[in-house]
């Protein structure tokens, strides 16, 4: 596994001892699935992190405007945006902690009855149904964000023209010649920065994206591999994910339910 991709375990004994256990008892491959998986979820969570703080960032920006009709515009975008990683923040913190508790719980079982039963008593029902909706959620707010920016493109081009046409109107009023508008110098000024700052929240967006899909392609992976006595052949990761990728109403992204066990 990736270093970055790797479970705190020393914060987390509880996950370190499930997944010690199932590599101990035969099942390698689906401790694999899982550790990847928490991992996944850990790496969103810090994206999604960063991206509530780039979007404080543009709230801050915003404050310095001088022009009250484009601010409360900016302020309407950045409020849209903030709520939307708010609630994609929220998803995914209910996910990472229905994942820990069915870990918890796991464990407490197969201590009881053996890892014999951990087929029956991991349900990511629940889990799978939370990454579903995150991506419901980050497909949205990529939508929004690229729409978002194009305003703030065309918002940036406006005040770059009425900058330049009061400009023109002093110099009219002090006998001076009127000056052409040339381009923007799109590397300057509180717009660029807005600029930047959404560009970079989008950019967080689309590697969320491919890191959800990876994590729910192993959840499906582990889903699969517990019933690989029911099949001719697991389907590989690759397989997976290209499964996932083109079609919502895949059998791989339907969620498939167990029933629960509890400790």
């Amino acid at each position: 596994m990736a270093e970055s991709l790797s479970v705190p375990l020393g914060e987390q004994e509880h996950l370190k001892e499930f997944f010690e256990m199932m590599r101990d008892n035969g099942k390698k491959i689906q401790a694999e699935d899982m550790e990847r998986l928490f991992g996944y979820i850990t790496v969103l969570q810090r994206d999604l992190k960063d991206a509530i703080e780039e979007v404080d960032y543009l709230r801050d920006q915003i404050e310095e405007m001088q022009d009250q009709t484009l601010k409360a515009k900016f302020e309407n975008i950045q409020w849209a945006v903030q709520d939307s990683m708010h609630n994609a923040w929220d998803q995914i913190k209910e996910v990472k902690e229905a994942f820990t508790a069915q870990i918890l719980n796991g464990a407490a079982v197969c201590k009881r009855k053996g890892v014999q039963a951990l087929d029956r008593v991991l349900d990511m029902t629940h889990i799978q149904e939370g990454l579903s909706r995150l991506e419901v959620l980050l497909n949205k707010s990529e939508e929004a964000m690229s729409r978002r920016q194009e305003k703030v493109e065309l918002a940036a081009g406006e005040l770059h023209e009425v900058t330049g046409h009061l400009k023109n109107i002093g110099n009219i009023v002090r006998g001076r010649e009127t000056e052409s508008i040339g381009e923007m110098d799109r590397s300057k000024g509180i717009l660029a920065k807005i600029e930047r700052s959404m560009e970079f929240c989008r950019n967080l967006i689309t590697g969320m994206k491919q890191n959800l899909l990876r994590a729910r392609a192993h959840l499906v992976h582990f889903q699969l591999s517990a019933r690989q006595n029911e099949m001719k052949k697991v389907p590989s990761m690759q397989e997976i994910i290209q499964e996932l990728s083109a079609s919502a109403n895949s059998e791989f992204a339907k969620p498939k339910r167990t029933q629960e066990v509890r400790a």
